[in-house]
């Protein structure tokens, strides 16, 4: 996108808004700056110093207001159930499990952490357990479930599991093996 090249650092937002808020005020900030510093020099006006400054302090302000994405702990996610390509009810109990990166088993929802769910690529619910139901139509779907921290931030890197499940009126029953640990 055109606003990401107005600055050479990237600046990673909580959301697509703060993105754009942050990237514009810090691109539009320094040129507007620049200009009004040549044109008021021009002029022999000696408040440039300070108009550089204040340029400085509200770029600096708002990139401090808004939040970045937290560094994610060292986790990968998966489904304990469904597993991959699953014929499911049109209610399904889904599970998510958590390794570290040593591999040992995880609690996935520590420190106030939950859990984004994404129905066919939709935001559908939030959870604050790793076990839970979701109601999906009949046909074939995708779910994605995505940690978040407790004011529902994104983590960077990205730490998601998803799964493609068939769903009908009668699903296979299969018992799950659970989470380990």
């Amino acid at each position: 996108m055109w606003h990401a090249t107005l600055i050479p650092a990237h600046v990673v937002g909580s959301d697509h808004l703060t993105q754009l808020v942050v990237n514009w005020t810090i691109g539009l900030t320094v040129p507007i700056a620049l200009a009004a510093g040549v044109v008021l020099r021009r002029r022999q006006v000696r408040q440039v110093p300070l108009l550089v400054a204040a340029t400085a302090a509200v770029t600096l302000a708002v990139s401090m207001l808004f939040p970045l994405f937290p560094s994610g702990p060292a986790l990968r996610l998966w489904f304990a159930d469904p597993h991959a390509d699953a014929r499911v009810a049109r209610d399904v109990e889904l599970e998510v499990c958590a390794t570290a990166r040593d591999g040992a088993p995880t609690p996935p929802l520590g420190g106030g952490n939950l859990l984004a769910v994404y129905l066919d690529g939709s935001q559908v619910s939030t959870m604050s357990s790793p076990r839970f139901l979701l109601e999906v139509a009949a046909g074939r779907h995708e779910v994605r479930v995505e940690l978040v921290d407790a004011q529902h931030r994104a983590f960077d890197p990205d730490i998601s599991a998803q799964v493609q499940l068939t769903a009908g009126s009668i699903g296979a029953v299969t018992a799950s093996p659970g989470c380990p640990g």
